[in-house]
């Protein structure tokens, strides 16, 4: 068991959640025979509560009101942007500081973990 803050990411269609808070929980289980001789496994069960806050982020209206305002050609290009910014904003590290070089590579590792427009393109939650 245990307790702690969270903090995740929520891609809905067109639009970039926020989420913050509290999570606490418990899990229990073991380890079970493998499918996969060469990997391990677990079974059990686990009861997670979460609480916090959802803010948007991102979103199709503001991305519009953003390209007519920067130099940026398209609103996909201002959405990915808008990401990038916020993911960066919530980073424990002042990465203002960073060899630019590092910074790309944070930036490379984080955008492969989830690519914003791939994931608009291919949402099938509505609005």
């Amino acid at each position: 068991s245990g307790m702690g803050e969270f903090y995740a990411t929520i891609f809905i269609a067109e639009r970039v959640y926020r989420v913050r808070g509290d999570a606490e929980g418990s899990a229990s289980g073991g380890f079970v025979v493998p499918k996969d001789p060469y990997s391990m496994e677990l079974a059990g069960d686990g009861l997670f509560h979460l609480s916090g806050e959802l803010t948007l982020i991102v979103s199709p209206e503001a991305a519009d009101d953003a390209s007519t305002d920067s130099s940026a050609t398209s609103p996909d290009e201002v959405s990915h942007q808008q990401a990038v910014d916020s993911v960066l904003d919530d980073l424990p590290w002042d990465t203002a500081t960073w060899p630019e070089a590092l910074l790309a590579e944070l930036l490379e590792i984080l955008a492969n973990v989830v690519d914003v427009a791939e994931v608009n393109e291919s949402s099938p939650v509505a609005d």
